[in-house]
């Protein structure tokens, strides 16, 4: 397999579409498999929200991982193809959006035929950084800090999938470098995660040297009725990371285990971001 591979869909959009759809209303293309990676387009004729409703909104999702991924959004005006581009790093599998890709008087303008316009989306996917079973060099720095949030019980059962919240983007303690967040989805980020927590661990630093975050989500009040649920992750933070877990618990065996208490469930994300001079992976 290549280090480097790409694939590209065309779709044929119907103008009228920017008439009848009401935000919200979605399309989504069919999956695609290339070279064991799965992606797939998902888009909204009228924006996913109202604040969105004059433009269109699309999202990219990805399964098979790891992989680098570069996404562009194109569109034909003038016989000249207008892109977004965009690239993330993914561990496992994620998804990534655009609220306000192309406004209703963009598509119109549009190169057309037939009330119809193409959509060009086009993904080239690199061989991620792996990372190292043996870290060694000399830690600079390492600093600890940690970010909380509660779903309620009626989430599980009634948020739609894919609707998500997320914590607020705060500096990393300690730290005048690191930065993170975390997406979380009650009822999960897309179809394949329906009936699941999904947890995006969002990071970033403005340091040149290397950052490996050592993570831990931990499920439950330890100090009131006891840990139910840790699971420990690792990532290289660079300018924009993140570290996706789409399926971190079903609703079933969250159930099982306890993690739901007072009709809410507590998670914590534990980090510790290190920096190291002169580092050498293995």
């Amino acid at each position: 397999m290549s280090d480097e591979f790409e694939d590209t869909v065309t779709v044929k959009f119907p103008l009228k579409l920017l008439r009848v759809c009401a935000p919200g209303q979605q399309i989504i293309e069919k999956k695609r498999v290339v070279n064991g990676i799965t992606w797939w387009i998902q888009y909204y004729p009228c924006g996913q929200t109202e604040n969105e409703k004059e433009n269109i909104s699309v999202f990219f999702h990805i399964t098979g991982g790891p992989a680098i991924m570069t996404r562009y959004c194109g569109i034909h005006i003038d016989g000249i193809l207008i892109q977004k581009v965009s690239t993330k790093d993914y561990e496992e599998s994620g998804s990534w959006g655009i609220g306000k890709w192309l406004t209703h008087d963009q598509c119109r303008a549009a190169d057309e035929k037939d009330g119809y316009v193409e959509f060009v989306f086009n993904v080239k996917f690199t061989r991620p950084k792996i990372l190292p079973k043996k870290v060694s060099g000399s830690e600079h720095s390492s600093v600890k800090d940690s970010l909380k949030f509660e779903i309620l019980e009626y989430q599980l059962d009634n948020n739609a999938v894919s609707e998500f919240d997320s914590t607020v983007k705060q500096a990393v303690k300690g730290s005048d470098k690191h930065s993170w967040r975390l997406f979380y989805f009650p009822a999960g980020d897309s179809s394949r995660s329906k009936d699941h927590i999904s947890l995006f661990v969002e990071a970033s630093t403005t340091e040149k040297k290397t950052v490996i975050l050592h993570g831990a989500i931990k499920i439950g009040d330890i100090t009131k009725h006891g840990r139910v649920f840790e699971k420990h992750f690792k990532m290289i933070v660079e300018a924009d990371s993140e570290c996706a877990f789409p399926k971190l618990i079903s609703h079933k065996e969250l159930r099982q285990i306890g993690g739901v208490v007072d009709e809410k469930v507590s998670i914590t994300v534990e980090g510790t971001f290190t920096t190291y001079d002169n580092l050498e992976l293995d």
